[in-house]
């Protein structure tokens, strides 16, 4: 078992710990665990949370409680390209879904350069700016 392994496995019952991924051992994490690979502590924490609402729909009375397979499925779900946005946001950015970087007529612009050339010209000093944006004021 890899130390990123047991990293995953940490995060998953540390964030599931109030709906009893805490108590789950190695056998039932293993393949949500082995899902989340490469992915950041905000991804696991969408898996747990999504585990939990899959777990409130099949048991609506009593304790919350989550299993491995709950967990299993709600990482797979995350997976599918219906998801797109969530993993965009959640965790994995070079994913062929992601949004380019701003661009230029010179290709893409570092978002350093980005930044420093806003704070040396002001906002709507970037590519295509026609100088700085009107206040908001409702027509009258």
């Amino acid at each position: 078992m890899s130390s990123r392994f047991k990293r995953r496995a940490r995060l998953l019952r540390l964030y599931g710990a109030g709906v009893g991924a805490d108590q789950l051992d190695v056998d039932a994490l293993r393949a949500v665990v082995d899902a989340t690979d490469g992915r950041t502590a905000t991804y696991i924490r969408e898996v747990v949370r999504r585990a939990a609402l899959r777990a409130a729909d099949e048991i609506p009375d009593g304790d919350l409680r989550v299993d491995g397979a709950q967990l299993a499925s709600a990482a797979s779900d995350l997976l599918d390209d219906g998801a797109a946005v969530t993993r965009l946001l959640l965790g994995r950015p070079d994913e062929p879904d992601a949004e380019p970087p701003i661009g230029g007529p010179m290709g893409p612009i570092p978002a350093g350069a980005q930044m420093m050339r806003m704070m040396r010209y002001g906002p709507g000093s970037g590519p295509g700016a026609g100088g700085p944006a009107a206040p908001f004021a409702p027509e009258e």
